[in-house]
């Protein structure tokens, strides 16, 4: 996504005072040679990217775009042979919102549904994480109606503003990033129960901060991109750290992670054979059915605490965590203080009504 020039922009963008350029781009391994793109222009750069693009078997590209509240599927040749629009579906008096609700549009700009995934499954339906929605919804493209829902739209419990799902079909599971709940869970698609989870924080190591993609490795572990800690750590079914790759130093808010079939190499036979050799969320690999249990509870005052602590290290990112948790802890410390006082005061007026002039 760029912002050109005012003057470049289409003149249907000119009024509002800005526009910006989008572009799906398809690089060549090695060289990042451009060797396919589709670009459409958009209104602003806030909440109006393209968050997902995924190349099909037929050689189309599905695309999800935040700012138009579409998935669609475009050919190599650059024209659209399907499109979803939420507009159409998740709308107030639709069908989904009558049975399971949802946040009303507040406008044709606003960051109404963040869809921000998209995958097709062996049926070939679409499956799209709807972000604000809390909720990921299969779509037939035959119909575009939503056939299957995982999540409830503000129940927070079961996925709260989630990312990147890894549907395993073979297990009839979804593993996926629930983001804003500082965890990856893997859920039964059909009951919603979780089966397996991870939050961080067992033996000395961190607490999940806002991860954003889970991918479960055909050696049973999952690859966690952890983005407000600014790593991505590989975790066995036990919730053990076997690997991590860090940019603290750096403060990198990283966002996606996948597992190639190569080693480190520059040879661009080698890299565009490992793209291409492996899907990017396999199937066949193992789901939490087969894994003991490790389904950790978390408390209320360590989810206040952590989910503080991300957001302050967000904001102000040349604070570490051990900063964060005391600036975190300040200000419970200090609401508490202020309820305190607020409730001492409301009994001594109701004590001596004469008093408070």
């Amino acid at each position: 996504m760029s912002e050109p020039p005012l003057e470049q922009c289409p003149d249907r963008y000119q009024d509002g005072g800005s526009c910006v350029h989008n572009r799906i781009l398809e690089l060549a391994p090695g060289d990042n040679t451009v060797v396919w793109k589709y670009t459409w222009y958009d209104q602003y750069s806030s909440h109006h990217i393209p968050h997902d693009a995924d190349r099909l078997e037929n050689g189309g590209t599905a695309i999800v775009d935040m700012g138009n509240q579409r998935a669609f599927v475009v050919n190599q040749s650059g024209t659209v042979t399907w499109q979803w629009n939420a507009n159409e579906s998740l709308d107030a008096g639709s069908a989904f919102q009558r049975e399971f609700g949802g946040p009303d549009q507040q406008g044709p700009e606003s960051d109404w549904t963040h869809v921000n995934d998209i995958d097709r499954l062996e049926n070939g339906n679409f499956q799209l994480s709807i972000r604000n929605f809390d909720a990921i919804v299969e779509v037939a493209p035959e119909t575009n109606e939503v056939v299957d829902v995982i999540g409830e739209p503000g129940n927070h419990s079961v996925l709260y503003r989630q990312h990147n799902p890894h549907r395993i079909e073979h297990a009839g599971t979804a593993l996926v990033a629930d983001s804003t709940n500082n965890r990856v869970v893997e859920l039964d698609v059909e009951t919603g129960d979780v089966l397996w989870s991870y939050y961080g924080g067992e033996n000395g190591t961190e607490h999940l901060a806002w991860p954003r993609d889970a991918d479960r490795l055909p050696n049973g572990n999952t690859l966690i991109t952890d983005s407000r800690n600014f790593r991505v750590l590989e975790v066995s079914p036990s919730g053990e750290v076997v690997w991590e790759f860090s940019q603290k130093n750096r403060r990198g808010i990283l966002y996606e992670a996948d597992r190639l079939n190569v080693s480190a190499t520059t040879d661009p036979d080698r890299l565009r054979a490992a793209f291409e050799g492996r899907p990017e969320e396999p199937d066949g690999v193992p789901s939490a059915r087969s894994f003991p249990d490790h389904t950790p509870e978390e408390g209320w005052f360590t989810w206040v605490l952590y989910e503080g602590s991300s957001w302050v290290g967000y904001a102000f990112p040349w604070m570490g965590l051990a900063e964060s948790v005391v600036l975190v802890v300040g200000i419970l410390a200090g609401l508490c203080f202020v309820a305190d006082y607020g409730l001492r005061r409301l009994r001594d007026a109701k004590r001596f009504p004469w008093g408070n002039g």
